[in-house]
């Protein structure tokens, strides 16, 4: 989720009086969330479809045919782990976010040269585009075409709407109102598992669930065009006027001084974004030596968010738990989605309370605990072959193990893997390190909702070990390379890392360069005395 140096800056600590967000600001926020709810659809509603038999029967007869064989025979000569393992199956859930990562630099440039409204707008009218083709989809290329449609969507969204929340509420509610982003997306996965629990009834089900992304599109392409331009975005491109006219919208019913020093915070991050150039210019600058510190951790944390396996089990979790033979999976899912909106929820009350790196060696700690727990319980108390005998206790034992690992995510790696790699720049790098902080994301999605299901099927419980390294690979990243970016403003980010442990042989190459570019003044003085003679 990308954001402008601008923006980035705007939600510093600043002296600013209380202001609280007024009616137009809050519904303008409301159906800008509804790009995070979108996402959050999107995670419930793919998996669910998948655990639906006329779905199956449909669009992966393959795959229909192998898990009523398994239903049928009973007989211990099918690996229930190998039911859903089909690239052709993966490909329905990963190339959403293939697409995704695509359409991130693009959405980029159009956020940041034609505002955040436009790329919403445009956004929207892809997911609904896609949507549309998967509802009405006759085969699997019509249903593929539709979710690399609704994955360009996200691409655009991911990128505008955070934006978005943190440049339109007042600077007091910024960190709030963007921790709510991430609460949407959780809020929009548990809706998703409760339509799906009640649309697996009909035999069109699978259509009512891939039709739900359809009322919060259109929401937020009407809405696009009746929200403000936030005052940052206008400012920069040059109206002055009505940015400030927007501002003063936005924050009808507070006092004027209080209109006035927000303001001139606006014109003091737009213009220092400026002098840090282009985003292509930033780019070059986070690509540098010196900035080795600061690409680390931005990719560096994106990439070990997605690694702990999180959205492989929440993608595919009804799958996971009727692999175990445990009903359709879709109450399962339901409950793994509550206690990760819970999470969430949790970490809104103690993200500022605790250090970045505190969170994220604790949480780390744990998800190792619960996953490693989960790799152990499924290689000596599952059988495959046989997942109908499996003790209810066990099924009970796997379920809570889930939810516990979930939760823990949602309080630490999850909001974190956002944050993090946004607040640990400083402006010479904020808006280029949250681009490729996007990248990442996208990409490491891709490879494990690709290959979770074959993964399953090759590694069976290994694949939780497999998973579980990860979790220790990333405490010892925290701990080693990630510095402290709690209450540190965006002006001494870059001091953080020139006296880190680490990257200070890294971050502080210019000073050394200037120290010895310098010329001696005893040379200096000889060679003058030399000229004289």
């Amino acid at each position: 989720m990308a954001s402008s140096s601008a923006s980035a800056n705007l939600q510093e600590d600043v002296a600013i009086g209380k202001t609280r967000p007024n009616k137009y600001t809050i519904i303008s926020c409301i159906i800008a969330s509804s790009g995070a709810l979108l996402f959050g659809l999107d995670v419930g509603i793919t998996g669910g479809v998948l655990a639906m038999p006329s779905f199956l029967e449909k669009f992966f007869p393959d795959i229909y045919a192998a898990s009523q064989q398994a239903e049928l025979q009973n007989d211990g000569s099918t690996n229930a782990y190998c039911t859903y393992d089909s690239q052709l199956l993966s490909l329905f859930t990963s190339s959403f976010f293939l697409a995704g990562m695509a359409t991130s630099l693009p959405a980029s440039w159009l956020t940041e040269k034609y505002g955040r409204k436009a790329s919403m707008a445009l956004g929207a009218a892809l997911y609904l585009l896609g949507s549309i083709l998967n509802v009405a989809a006759v085969d699997t290329a019509m249903l593929i075409i539709g979710r690399i449609i609704l994955g360009a969507g996200c691409g655009f969204v991911n990128q505008s709407v955070p934006i978005f929340l943190a440049e339109v509420p007042p600077p007091d509610f910024r960190g709030a109102i963007q921790t709510c982003f991430q609460i949407f997306v959780n809020i929009g996965i548990l809706l998703a598992g409760i339509i799906n629990f009640y649309t697996s009834r009909l035999d069109y089900g699978w259509r009512i669930s891939l039709g739900v992304f359809l009322p919060p599109a259109l929401l937020l392409l009407i809405g696009s065009f009746f929200m403000p331009g936030t005052p940052a975005f206008l400012y920069r491109s040059g109206n002055v006027t009505k940015a400030k006219e927007t501002l003063k919208l936005l924050r009808h019913g507070s006092s004027d001084e209080t209109i006035e020093e927000e303001w001139d915070l606006i014109e003091k991050d737009v213009n220092e974004s400026k002098e840090q150039g282009t985003p292509s210019q930033q780019l070059k600058t986070l690509l540098s030596r010196p900035y080795r510190g600061e690409l680390t951790v931005a990719a560096g944390i994106a990439f070990f968010s997605q690694f702990t396996g999180v959205n492989s089990i929440t993608y595919y979790a009804p799958e996971l738990f009727k692999t175990m033979g445990d009903g359709t999976g879709l109450g399962q899912a339901i409950a793994v989605a509550g206690v990760l909106l819970a999470g969430a929820l949790t970490s809104f009350f103690v993200i500022d309370r605790v250090g970045r790196r505190a969170l994220l060696i604790g949480g780390g700690s744990l998800l190792f605990v619960f996953q490693l727990a989960t790799a152990l319980v499924m290689r000596y108390k599952f059988d495959p072959y046989n997942p109908e005998d499996t003790p209810k206790w066990v099924d009970n034992l796997m379920l809570a193990l889930i939810c516990l690992f979930t939760y823990c995510f949602g309080w630490s790696w999850g909001p974190l893997g956002w944050l993090v790699p946004v607040e640990s720049q400083s402006q010479a790098t904020r808006s280029a390190a949250s681009t490729m902080s996007v990248l990442t994301n996208f990409f490491a999605v891709f490879v494990t909702t690709q290959f979770f299901l074959p993964m399953l099927c090759k590694m069976q419980w290994g694949t939780f070990l497999f998973y579980s390294m990860f979790d220790v690979a990333m405490v010892i990243f925290s701990w080693l390379f990630v510095v402290e970016t709690k209450g540190v403003p965006v002006e001494k980010m870059r001091s953080e890392f020139q006296s880190h442990r680490f990257w200070k042989r890294y971050a502080n190459i210019h000073a050394i360069d200037e120290e010895v570019s310098k010329p001696d003044p005893g040379v200096q003085l000889t060679a003058k005395r030399r000229g004289e003679a």
